[in-house]
């Protein structure tokens, strides 16, 4: 072989060896960016779920309601996390105390269940109450 010949065979494969490293960076910065992309909508769905969580259970309210007991009692603002974590304690207890208080909706039915069914017997005593006028009076004449 000619040095012209293998100087042109050693550039294309120099060129195919360029072309292939390229396409591997290439899909190595894809796959990449497909991680970070997977990782950031990962990452955004925590974030929702949290935020969620802390607007269900009331934590923005028990936050905002003792902040404004720290500025009110000027409590000093070495105190700050005691008494936050006291305030934290108390109020998770009065909401578990609100919880076993309040019926469930399966409750709320059967009081509504016994409500009717009360009512109803009261109609159909009150009905034979009057039947029971209607035949005295009767008698009566």
């Amino acid at each position: 072989m000619s040095d012209s010949k293998r100087a042109s065979t050693k550039i294309k494969s120099q060129k195919k060896n360029s072309e292939k490293k390229l396409k591997f960076d290439n899909d190595k910065k894809k796959k990449d960016l497909d991680e970070q992309i997977k990782k950031q909508e990962k990452k955004e769905e925590q974030h929702k779920r949290l935020e969620t969580y802390i607007n269900e259970s009331g934590l923005t309210l028990a936050f905002n309601i003792i902040f404004s007991e720290l500025i009110t009692k000027r409590i000093v603002p070495e105190y700050f996390f005691s008494y936050t974590s006291m305030r934290l304690k108390q109020i998770g207890k009065e909401i578990e105390a609100m919880k076993i208080n309040i019926p469930s909706n399966n409750d709320i039915t059967n009081i509504d269940n016994i409500d009717n069914q009360n009512k109803n017997d009261e109609i159909n005593n009150n009905n034979n109450n009057d039947d029971s006028i209607l035949i005295t009076q009767q008698k009566m004449k």
